[in-house]
């Protein structure tokens, strides 16, 4: 190569005019075998400046080969610039930077050919929109849409997943799914088989989508698992481990949420909310009272008031000392009434009365009276 003449040749005036705007180059449009096609043939005949495009054309030494060294970089500069005329604004962002027409040649050809069946989703929405034009030649238009096919095949085996995307993008021409259409059509656009945009990711984008489009139903994300309280003027959580969508997160107790340990906890937390105020007598704290009695050996029997106490119970308990520190007992909304039935009550009984409260998220309002 350094044996022969480096002639200072650019790109020839007939062939500096930008291409048309279907002609440049696009990932989008898939349209980089016919694009190709026209710049090799413009070098070729502008005295063989399509070896530019191979590495092995490399600049000469510039010490010793001054001139064909300055001839060299001027006809890349030139070639360089040229390129990036005939490509879309995202094909020269893509480029930028690159100085040498080779490795600019090679990367274009690597993102272009190196998309499987991505592209070929595009081809193939094109081959679909295709449409005979009354003012040029019906031989001409076929020949066309028999090369966009060979270069659609010729990329790889069309297998289902790759139908079902054009299927999907297809079935998104609505107005009102557009953006979603087009959202999904960026991002084939910039797929690549490392890391691919597959149909998994497709269905994903579908999902979120169409929760938001209902404006509810449970979701994983916290951006989506937050609503407000009406008239509050506060938020909440929304639960999202369960199948059921009424509650808040910090109430569920299912298997895999934070709080599932308090689980007797929060049931009887949850009984106390929708428990019935209680009006018998003039009160402060509002709900149902429930008479705990102990036994010497610290077991705990429960009493709903106005119900079991009418029952001939041994209930003459002795006023005991009753420990400071009580372990956090679980007390259903509803004691079974043959709880008391079933069992002898040793004597003597220590007592204490709990006083639910609904409006609180305290589980319960401790007070102690006697018998």
């Amino acid at each position: 190569m350094l044996q022969c003449q480096i002639l200072r040749v650019g790109i020839l005036p007939m062939y500096r005019l930008k291409f048309s705007a279907e002609d440049c180059l696009s990932l989008t449009r898939g349209n980089w075998y016919n694009w190709k096609d026209h710049v090799l043939d413009v070098l070729t005949m502008c005295n063989q400046l399509d070896e530019y495009l191979s590495p092995t054309f490399a600049c000469p030494d510039v010490i010793s080969y001054t001139v064909k060294a300055d001839n060299w970089t001027c006809n890349n500069e030139h070639m360089t610039g040229w390129l990036h005329l005939n490509c879309t604004p995202s094909e020269q962002k893509f480029i930028k930077g690159l100085t040498i027409v080779s490795s600019l040649w090679t990367t274009l050809k690597s993102r272009h050919t190196h998309q499987g069946a991505h592209v070929q989703i595009v081809m193939l929405c094109e081959l679909l929109a295709l449409h005979s034009n009354p003012s040029k030649s019906l031989v001409n238009q076929a020949v066309d849409a028999v090369e966009l096919c060979q270069c659609t095949l010729t990329m790889g085996e069309l297998d289902s997943k790759s139908l079902a995307k054009v299927i999907i993008l297809n079935m998104l021409q609505d107005p009102s799914c557009s953006k979603i259409q087009s959202q999904i059509a960026d991002h084939l656009a910039c797929a690549t088989k490392s890391p691919p945009y597959t149909m998994v990711d497709i269905g994903c984008l579908l999902q979120v989508k169409q929760m938001l489009l209902n404006g509810s139903g449970p979701s994983s994300n916290p951006a989506f698992a937050v609503q407000a309280h009406k008239g509050s003027g506060r938020q909440q959580h929304i639960c999202s481990n369960c199948k059921h969508t009424d509650h808040a997160m910090e109430d569920c107790d299912q298997k895999g949420s934070t709080t599932e340990h308090r689980k007797e906890e929060i049931q009887a937390c949850i009984a106390a909310k929708r428990g019935k105020p209680h009006t018998s007598t003039p009160s402060s704290a509002t709900g149902k009272t429930v008479q705990c009695l102990y036994d010497q050996s610290g077991k705990a029997y429960f009493i709903l008031h106005g119900t079991l106490l009418s029952k001939s119970l041994p209930l003459d308990a002795t006023h005991a000392t009753i420990p400071s520190a009580l372990p956090l007992v679980s007390i259903p909304e509803a004691p079974p009434l043959d709880l008391f039935s079933q069992q002898t009550l040793p004597s003597p009984l220590l007592h204490r009365t709990w006083i639910f409260n609904p409006g609180s998220l305290t589980l319960m309002l401790l007070q102690t009276s006697a018998l």
